[in-house]
């Protein structure tokens, strides 16, 4: 009886494993298809909580598609974002003379 509950705790460890990796596959492409969804439909993969105002109407992704120069086949595109980050830097406040 000894060998068929150590062939019942190896298949057990066996089946544990094998949902185990089933479950982190398929959070795994949840994931990518959610993150791919938004990218599809233009809206922003991640939250952009540090940086500027994003007027995602105005400033859409684009893609740039980059050609071959002699019958023009596309080899490869782009997505390009706009930038979240401010690249302007802030002036100082102007101070007044109060003396």
């Amino acid at each position: 009886m000894t060998f068929l509950t150590s062939i019942k705790k190896r298949l057990a460890l066996l089946f544990a494993a094998f949902a185990e990796a089933v479950g982190s596959f398929l959070d795994e492409a949840a994931a990518r298809l959610t993150l791919a969804f938004y990218v599809l439909m233009g809206w922003s993969p991640r939250p952009t909580d540090n940086g500027r105002f994003w007027n995602r109407a105005i400033e859409v992704p684009v893609i740039v598609h980059i050609k071959q120069w002699s019958d023009q086949r596309i080899l490869y595109s782009i997505l390009v974002w706009p930038a979240t980050v401010s690249t302007r830097k802030r002036t100082p406040e102007r101070r007044t003379n109060t003396a």
